[in-house]
């Protein structure tokens, strides 16, 4: 089990229900949370080595939430995987500076593939 730490912002309960349960088995640590409302909270409490972040989300948005993250110098280095259903996701993605991008529904293979891709 490698000693990185995952982190997760997704509304749906069951997409971070599964997604810990699959990326527990070879992360650590797997920190998940319904809101990014507390985003610069969350990320000094966790340290994460990447972070998931669905584009809907409640308060600021994953997209807001991701430009912040580029914004600050603290943050604009973590690795960022933008994970949702939207149809322009690619453009979106690319518009706001994300790491990569994975489309909703997605397999558990997908995701953890990408995770391992892109995790620091």
């Amino acid at each position: 089990m490698q000693e990185k730490c995952v982190l997760i912002y997704d509304d749906d309960y069951e997409i971070l229900r599964i997604s810990k349960l699959i990326l527990g088995d070879e992360y650590q640590q797997v920190e998940t949370y319904a809101s990014c409302e507390n985003l610069f909270e969350d990320i000094e409490r966790v340290k994460p080595h990447i972070i998931l972040m669905d584009l809907w989300m409640p308060h600021i948005g994953g997209e807001h939430a991701i430009q912040l993250l580029r914004e600050n110098d603290k943050t604009s280095n973590i690795p960022v995987i933008v994970f949702s259903a939207v149809n322009d996701i690619e453009k979106i993605s690319k518009r706001i500076n994300a790491t990569a991008m994975l489309r909703k529904p997605f397999s558990l293979d997908e995701l953890r593939e990408t995770v391992r891709n892109y995790i620091q």
